[in-house]
């Protein structure tokens, strides 16, 4: 008879053994536990439906923002003569500066834009103003005129370059674009109203068509900004629009003591415009 051998482990490895088990229940369960778990859902980036880089974007407000200071400084000069084709080209220049200002806020989050709104607006409404009324204006109203677009000129240029930071590339969805346009253009337009209402009585022979010109070309780029609006809502506003468009060509032509009534007529155009471009931002007030 064979003698039998007998196999005595070591204690050490009975404990690495038993260790090995354990740690392979472990790792079972867990794996068990984290296919049970729901996972967690991130959140979606923004679609950049609209994009412009930091680069791209800070040029495009200093560029608008030093040409109007430039212009600001060559009014004043001009504001002691009486070359009005010139002031008038000048204005005219502001005016269209503004725009491109505007353009260049539209890419802008609330907190820039709020003042953006505020100083480019009442530059495009102003010096559309002078270049229309100049002639018709006495020396100290032009000169009081000059000297405010020389303070929002300063206040432009002091804010585009000190406070606004950019530090990200412009990502926004259309709907948040257009919300930014909206607010930007209806602003404008209706400052616009205010103004041609307040020079009705200056006799001057077409500086109202010269003023009225400029709101209409603006309607246009309100227009094919409004495209981004969903189909049934632009349907909706682009015919309140033409009717806002009609009735400003009229007014252009009128006589002064004829175009009260019109401007009673746009004003309950604007509000039912404005009613309207709430219903596509969801804003309680533009």
């Amino acid at each position: 008879m064979k003698n039998l051998i007998l196999f005595n482990p070591h204690p050490n490895v009975i404990l690495f053994l038993v260790f090995a088990v354990l740690l392979s229940c472990g790792q079972t369960n867990e794996k068990k536990q984290d296919e049970k778990r729901p996972e967690i859902e991130q959140p979606e980036k923004p679609a950049c439906e609209v994009e412009k880089s930091v680069s791209t974007l800070k040029n495009s407000l200093l560029a608008p923002s030093e040409n109007l200071k430039y212009t600001a400084l060559k009014l004043h000069e001009l504001a002691e003569s009486h070359d009005h084709d010139r002031i008038s080209e000048q204005a005219k220049s502001m005016a269209e500066e503004s725009i491109k200002l505007m353009n260049a806020s539209a890419y802008l989050n609330t907190s820039y834009l709020d003042s953006l709104i505020r100083y480019s607006t009442q530059c495009a409404v102003l010096a559309n103003g002078l270049q229309a009324h100049n002639r018709s204006m006495g020396k100290p109203k032009l000169k009081g005129t000059v000297s405010q677009l020389e303070s929002i000129a300063e206040s432009v240029s002091n804010y585009t370059e000190r406070k606004v930071k950019i530090s990200q590339d412009a990502c926004l969805s259309n709907k948040e674009m257009l919300e930014n346009e909206i607010r930007l253009y209806f602003t404008t337009i209706k400052l616009g109203i205010t103004s041609i209402e307040s020079s009705l009585g200056s006799h001057c022979e077409d500086c109202t068509t010269k003023e009225v010109a400029f709101y209409e070309n603006l309607m246009k780029t309100f227009r094919e900004a409004l495209i981004k609006a969903p189909t049934n809502q632009y349907k909706t506003v682009s015919r309140t629009l033409a009717d806002i468009e009609h009735t400003f060509h009229e007014l252009s032509s009128m006589h002064d003591d004829e175009a009260h009534h019109t401007m009673e007529t746009l004003e309950r155009q604007m509000d039912r415009f404005e009613d309207e471009l709430l219903d596509i931002t969801g804003r309680s007030e533009i």
